[in-house]
């Protein structure tokens, strides 16, 4: 593989980089803080689901 280098011979050269999206879906999320609401306890423990 040759380098850049090698190529322009030390020559002022322009590359250009093609991007190209397909499929492109755009995952997002939103935040609502509820007034009034105590924060969470961070020593509290975290329930467990119960077994089937």
């Amino acid at each position: 593989m040759a380098t850049a280098q090698a190529i322009a011979d030390n020559a002022p050269t322009q590359w250009l980089n093609g991007t190209l999206f397909t499929n492109y879906h755009r995952f997002a999320s939103t935040v609502r803080i509820l007034p009034g609401q105590n924060p969470p306890n961070p020593d509290a423990p975290v329930p467990t689901p119960p077994q089937p």
